[in-house]
C-alpha cells in the first residue's frame, strides 16, 4: 500500500478495514508490520522540546525522542495530537496556539521490522508551560532544532522534524 499520498482519514480508514480493534474500539496494531504513528514537536519560540524515553516503554530506551503516539481511533488529528500532548507533558490544550500539520512519510524502521507511517506536526506554544511527564519519558530538555543530531536519538528522528515544516 502507498500511504505517502493518502490523507490522514483514508489511512485511518484502511487499519480499520484491515485490523482488529482492541475491546474500547481502538485499533490493535499487534502483530501488524504496519502502523500509524503521530510525531509530536512542541516548540516554543525558537525552541523544541526534546525527550529522554523511559525503560517503561517498548522501543528505544533512553533515546531522545519527540512526543509520538499511535493514531489508534477516528478522531481528528487536531485533537488527537492535543490529547497526546497533554498526556505525555500535562499541558492543557488551550495553551496550544498553532498546530502545523506536516506531510505523512514513510519509513521502514530496520531496528523493529516495521514501517511506520508518520504524521509529523509542529505545535506551537507561545510561552514556556509547566511540564509533567507520564511514564512514557524521564526528561526533558529545550534545544534548538540545529542540535538534534547532538543527541542519542531515535533512528530518522532528524527526517522526521524536517517532514514536520514542510
Amino acid at each position: 500500500m502507498d500511504f505517502s499520498n493518502m490523507q490522514y482519514d483514508e489511512i485511518i480508514a484502511y487499519f480499520r478495514a484491515e485490523l482488529p480493534s482492541f475491546p474500547d474500539g481502538r485499533i490493535d496494531y499487534h502483530g501488524s508490520k504496519e502502523n500509524f504513528v503521530l510525531d509530536i514537536w512542541v516548540k516554543c519560540g525558537e525552541e523544541i522540546l526534546l525527550l529522554k524515553r523511559s525503560d517503561k516503554v517498548r522501543a528505544y530506551k533512553g533515546k531522545r525522542d519527540c512526543i509520538w503516539g499511535y493514531i489508534d481511533e477516528e478522531k481528528p488529528a487536531q485533537q488527537k495530537i492535543r490529547e497526546e500532548i497533554h498526556e505525555e507533558l500535562s499541558i492543557p490544550p488551550e495553551k496550544i496556539q498553532h498546530i502545523h500539520l506536516g506531510q505523512i512519510y514513510v519509513m521502514h524502521d530496520t531496528d523493529t521490522d516495521m514501517d511506520r507511517i508518520w504524521y509529523p506536526v509542529i505545535a506551537e506554544l507561545d510561552e514556556k508551560p509547566e511540564i509533567t511527564l507520564d511514564y512514557e519519558n524521564t526528561e526533558y530538555q529545550r534545544i534548538s532544532p540545529v542540535d538534534i543530531s547532538k543527541f542519542d536519538i531515535v533512528p530518522e528522528l532528524e527526517t522526521c522534524y524536517e517532514y514536520a515544516k514542510l
